[in-house]
């Protein structure tokens, strides 16, 4: 692959170079340093970079598709594409354009709508197995035989996935990563994250060890408030647990109580509106119950915006969670009853 794309932009000579990446974990972080140091070895000068969450990426590809862009190469890395993002991308890089779009991931994407991109969009998609992250297989197709590509993108990996290979510096660096972009999205320590990720021997770089022991203290002392305040209700039969968090990313949160068993499905909020919500119930991915406020992810673990202007968790709990996901597991249940 990584000739593939050295022919494709062979044929297509781009002027402009756009990535665009989900930039709250380790591995849209990682995917975007690896895709910037491929651009930069190609000697392309004008190259843009983006990181989005899932709430923040329809306003984004909507304000790129103003611009008008000719002879551009998109690479998307990360994001799940749902169909809302389709009428942007088809302006962005459609059949009657003369851009091109990369589309990397392993979130679940099924075939019949692999199959439909190619028909409205200029796309070339590379998706595989959800055990293998984004990272590594962009590094795979770009960097196959590099040791440092290797392993940042196994270090990508293991973070995502949360493997047993997950090493105690791993671990430290994703709730860092985390930390960071779910609090302030453009904090220039991210950047500063992503230019030491880049280089061998990461974990040795003393400013960052030192930040990843400080964020592992705060968290620590965090969470543990979290689990004091935390709450759970029963809807329609599954057991359902919540808790915020002032400063443990909302994935920290949900991992937590997962891990302490206090639901099936489990959802963790921060006071920037950022939630996350894990399932270990196949019959309510985390996905589907994500998109209800406009975000995305996977069946066991996805992100959403709750709340960009007002901070009451619990008024949100009350008044809109419970009773959208009350009105979901109805539904839900309605259609696997009939099944």
């Amino acid at each position: 692959m990584g000739r593939y794309l050295e022919y494709h932009i062979m044929l297509n000579p781009f002027t402009v170079h756009i990535n665009i990446t989900h930039g709250e974990d380790m591995d849209g972080l990682s995917s975007q340093v690896l895709i910037r140091r491929f651009w930069r070895e190609q000697g392309h000068p004008n190259c843009e970079f983006y990181r989005v969450k899932y709430g923040s990426m329809q306003e984004l590809l909507e304000k790129l598709s103003e611009r008008k862009f000719k002879n551009t190469h998109f690479v998307i890395s990360d994001v799940n594409l749902m169909d809302k993002f389709l009428p942007a991308l088809k302006i962005l890089a459609g059949k009657n354009t003369s851009n091109s779009l990369d589309y990397y991931d392993h979130h679940q994407f099924s075939r019949e709508k692999q199959g439909e991109l190619p028909q409205k969009l200029n796309v070339s998609c590379h998706i595989g197995p959800d055990e293998k992250c984004t990272t590594l297989r962009i590094q795979e197709h770009l960097f196959p035989h590099d040791p440092q590509a290797i392993f940042l993108a196994q270090e990508a990996n293991h973070s995502d996935l949360k493997d047993p290979g997950q090493s105690p510096e791993n671990r430290l660096l994703g709730r860092l990563i985390a930390m960071k972009a779910t609090a302030n999205f453009n904090d220039p320590e991210i950047d500063k994250i992503a230019s030491i990720i880049a280089q061998p021997d990461f974990y040795a770089d003393p400013w960052l060890r030192s930040l990843m022991e400080d964020n592992e203290r705060v968290c620590q002392a965090d969470l543990q408030a979290m689990l004091n305040s935390a709450g759970t209700r029963t809807i329609r039969g599954v057991k359902i647990a919540y808790g915020w968090a002032q400063f443990a990313s909302p994935g920290e949160v949900a991992t937590e109580l997962l891990r302490q068993k206090k639901g099936e499905i489990v959802i963790g909020l921060n006071p920037n509106g950022r939630g996350s919500v894990k399932s270990c119930n196949s019959d309510f991915p985390a996905d589907k119950i994500a998109e209800m406020w406009g975000g995305g992810g996977h069946g066991d673990r996805a992100g959403f915006d709750w709340n960009l202007e007002d901070d009451n968790y619990m008024k949100f709990i009350e008044l809109n969670l419970i009773p959208k996901l009350t009105k979901h597991f109805t539904e839900m249940q309605r259609v696997v009853e009939k099944n």
